[in-house]
């Protein structure tokens, strides 16, 4: 994006002035303004003019080019995001690291700047998948001065915690040996809210978390015997 002054034997075509040159994604802006002095007006007056207008051009441009990149910042995954890694956002991707001793943890990892990275683990006990997720939204909005009303959108609309079964299988096609037990905190949550529904309508009456904690115990045994 620029403004090019050409005088005389400058432009290939012979053009003289000024063309002002805006391009970004699919759209290409640009205007020729000519130096060429309308009858009563004088040189110096045509010449401040023309050279105002093209920097009011530049500038209006410029502001649609940054609008562009900030909705395609909040909206759009980076292009270099490899595959199911992608949450529909630059710079918030979704992971799975190894801790080591044959370990693995899900989380969302957030880029910050100058290859500066936070990454917010799902873990028993720890962090549940919600409250991964909000973590690193936060932590991705103050990080790259995201609108309160784009924050407040992801917050309000987060992934399925089922991202991490497609990306596990797709990390063990790259090569990976992610095993099924990594999922284990992804589903946690999810696992407990299904025990409390269940217990609260056999026992026609709410349930205490003691009462959860002991169906969800099943469950997590009822599911370790399955990867077994």
């Amino acid at each position: 994006m620029s403004i090019t002054n050409y005088g005389e034997g400058e432009h290939p075509a012979g053009f003289i002035g000024w063309r002002v040159v805006v391009a970004f994604g699919t759209k290409y802006y640009q205007c020729y303004l000519t130096a060429q002095v309308p009858p009563g007006i004088t040189k110096e007056f045509w010449y401040k003019y023309q050279e105002t207008k093209a920097r009011y051009l530049e500038a209006s441009w410029k502001k649609r080019s940054a609008v562009y990149q900030y909705l395609n910042f909040v909206r759009t995954d980076h292009h270099l995001v490899l595959p199911g890694r992608g949450l529909g956002m630059h710079s918030l991707t979704a992971d799975i690291r190894k801790r080591g001793h044959g370990l693995w943890t899900c989380g969302f990892k957030v880029n910050i700047e100058r290859g500066k990275i936070r990454f917010f683990e799902i873990e028993y006990g720890l962090r549940t998948f919600s409250e991964a997720w909000q973590e690193a939204v936060i932590c991705w909005s103050d990080a790259h001065g995201v609108r309160h009303k784009d924050r407040d959108a992801k917050l309000q609309n987060p992934p399925s915690p089922d991202i991490f079964k497609a990306l596990r299988r797709q990390m063990n096609q790259e090569g990976y040996d992610i095993p099924p037990s990594a999922l284990g905190p992804v589903y946690a949550e999810q696992r407990k809210a299904i025990a409390m529904r269940k217990a609260e309508q056999a026992l026609k009456r709410p349930v205490s978390n003691v009462e959860v904690a002991d169906i969800q115990a099943w469950f997590e045994a009822e599911l370790s015997k399955a990867h077994g």
